[in-house]
C-alpha cells in the first residue's frame, strides 16, 4: 500500500462566545452561505467549495478552534493514517461517518501543541 495522503484542507470548526455576531460576520462580511444547522452547530460553505461546509460555528464560553478537518485523498487513507499515528504513540479517536454533518468516517487526534485535527 502507498503512503496515505491528504487531499485538501476540509474545514475549520470554531467555538464562539457570541454566535450571532460570528454568524453575521462570516455570512454578511465574508460571504459564506449557511448549508445546515444541526444540534446547535452552524455549517457554512465558501463560494465554489464542493464540500458540505468550509467552517462550522457553535456557541461556547470562550472562542477557540475546536479542530481542523483535513480531507484525505482516498477513503482508505483514513485507516492508514490511524495506523501510522498509533504506531507513533499518538492517541486516536475513531469518528463514525455522519457524526460531523457532510463528513464520512474520520479519525481525530491532538498534537503535542494541543491542536486537534480530524482526517476524513
Amino acid at each position: 500500500m502507498s503512503k496515505p495522503e491528504l487531499s485538501k484542507l476540509g474545514y475549520v470548526a470554531l467555538v464562539t462566545p457570541d454566535l450571532e455576531k460570528s454568524l453575521w460576520f462570516f455570512k454578511e462580511v465574508i460571504g459564506l452561505e449557511e448549508t445546515k444547522i444541526s444540534n446547535g452547530v452552524h455549517y457554512l460553505r465558501a463560494f465554489g467549495d464542493f464540500g458540505h461546509h468550509t467552517l462550522s460555528l457553535e456557541k461556547g464560553d470562550s472562542g477557540y478552534v475546536k479542530h481542523v478537518g483535513w480531507r484525505t485523498k482516498r477513503s482508505e487513507d483514513v485507516a492508514a493514517f490511524k495506523e501510522a499515528l498509533l504506531h507513533e504513540g499518538v492517541e486516536v479517536e475513531s469518528i463514525p461517518a455522519g457524526t460531523t454533518n457532510g463528513v464520512g468516517e474520520a479519525i481525530r487526534f491532538k498534537l503535542a501543541s494541543g491542536h486537534s485535527f480530524e482526517l476524513y
